[in-house]
């Protein structure tokens, strides 16, 4: 495969999470000979900071980005607070209620024929042989699903980065019984007619074949990785120095929702160690979440881009994931990244698959949320070695882009193998 078209809503330099993952591989892919062209939602610096991955992709002569405006409502972007804030906010939620069936959460809700005829013409202008369409949001990939039907020689991939009708974000907890049904028929659509449908976690996708009805073997997992470019050190595992005395927690990342029973329980449970210091690195810290920290201990940084992060973090004692009771412990991408810069990582949330990675190899140690007050103590106060000597390798993303081509070429050569069979029966009967 040589000319890869990657639908995303965020990618770099527009910032957030949601564009580091095929950022990433977008990078890999060219590495491998590709040339990767973007469909993604044009960057407004006069609104948003740069994406802390815009290294990865910039000045790349093998990726071309395509921009198409959103046209979704800014004012549903924001937490309004004033009075006009939110008659505004609900004026807007009224309008698009009024324009789909479906979630009015969805951002690409406006990328529909326009955005389709972007799409074809790229198809034909570059040659096109394989579409991502990543999700969430669905309509990305639901706009396209009749080119599929059109351009049969062209793999199509959806890639659930993350759930949509099964997630408890992306407004869905607010989104009526009749518009979620209209979400899962697009979602089904999409699993259906898409040749591959990838997740970063095989729960996701059993949870999709179940409720959809389709076969498993569609479906490929294909997981969060680790850019060894990133911290090349960490993954040598070199020690770091330690610039304090003091017990020092890192925190990063993209705060979770509904953390404020777990903060409330860690800071009360800490709040007599006095060696102790907590520091995020990270911009959407709530207030309330704090309520019960001592300010000399509470400490806060820039997002720093992924080399100069995880060169810090290597000077930590523990590096805190924090889940809310109701997150499926999977492996998010910060616990991929953590576990590779080989300091102990403490992970407060219920049993699952990345708890019991991380206890399995030796990488740290779970706290369930109901146990933070009787166990959280005890832990800091008797640091544990975690296995310096864990590989490290099955998570970069040279290696899992490269399986993951591979793989696609094997379906396309089966595929095409089977067509021919086909019609040679055809000929025979004839």
């Amino acid at each position: 495969m040589k000319n890869i078209l990657i639908i995303t809503e965020l990618f770099p330099p527009v910032p957030g999470i949601g564009g580091r993952r095929w950022a990433k591989f977008a990078k890999y892919f060219t590495l491998q000979g590709a040339h990767v062209h973007v469909i993604c939602a044009p960057f407004d610096k006069e609104i948003h900071d740069e994406s802390l991955w815009t290294d990865d992709v910039a000045n790349n002569p093998q990726i071309h980005l395509h921009t198409h405006p959103l046209k979704y409502p800014e004012i549903l972007n924001t937490v309004p607070k004033s009075i006009i804030e939110k008659l505004n906010y609900k004026s807007a939620e009224a309008k698009l209620k009024m324009l789909t069936k479906g979630s009015i959460y969805d951002r690409t809700l406006f990328w529909g024929a326009d955005y389709v005829e972007l799409v074809e013409e790229m198809i034909c202008k570059h040659q096109i042989d394989l579409i991502i369409a990543t999700i969430a949001p669905v309509n990305l990939a639901y706009q396209i699903v009749p080119l599929k039907q059109k351009y049969t020689k062209v793999q199509f991939v959806a890639d659930f980065r993350d759930p949509w009708t099964m997630s408890s974000s992306y407004g869905f907890p607010q989104v009526n019984t009749d518009r979620q049904k209209e979400e899962e028929r697009k979602e089904y659509e999409v699993c259906k007619h898409f040749d591959v449908i990838t997740a970063p976690n095989q729960l996701i996708l059993n949870d999709l074949s179940k409720l959809h009805q389709l076969p498993i073997s569609k479906f490929y997992e294909l997981i969060h990785a680790a850019d060894s470019d990133d911290y090349l050190s960490s993954f040598q595992a070199s020690p770091a120095i330690k610039s304090s005395n003091r017990k020092r927690i890192a925190i990063v990342g993209t705060m979770y929702e509904n953390l404020q029973q777990e903060f409330d329980d860690l800071f009360a449970a800490t709040h007599s160690l006095e060696d102790l210091e907590f520091h995020f690195y990270a911009s959407n810290v709530k207030e309330q979440y704090l309520r019960k920290a001592k300010a000399e201990k509470v400490h806060f940084h820039q997002p720093l881009k992924p080399s100069l992060l995880f060169e810090e973090l290597k000077a930590y004692d523990f590096l805190f994931i924090i889940y809310n009771k109701n997150m499926l412990n999977l492996m998010y991408t910060k616990v991929v990244e953590f576990i590779c810069v080989k300091v102990p990582v403490v992970l407060i949330g219920q049993e699952g698959a990345a708890s019991d990675f991380i206890i399995e190899n030796g990488l740290g140690k779970l706290i369930k949320n109901e146990r933070i007050s009787d166990e959280v103590a005890s832990i800091l106060n008797n640091k544990f070695e975690i296995n310096q000597d864990f590989d490290c390798s099955k998570f970069k993303f040279e290696h899992v882009a490269h399986d993951f081509i591979q793989r696609l070429a094997q379906l396309q050569h089966s595929h095409q193998n089977g067509h021919e069979h086909i019609a040679q029966n055809a000929s025979i009967l004839s």
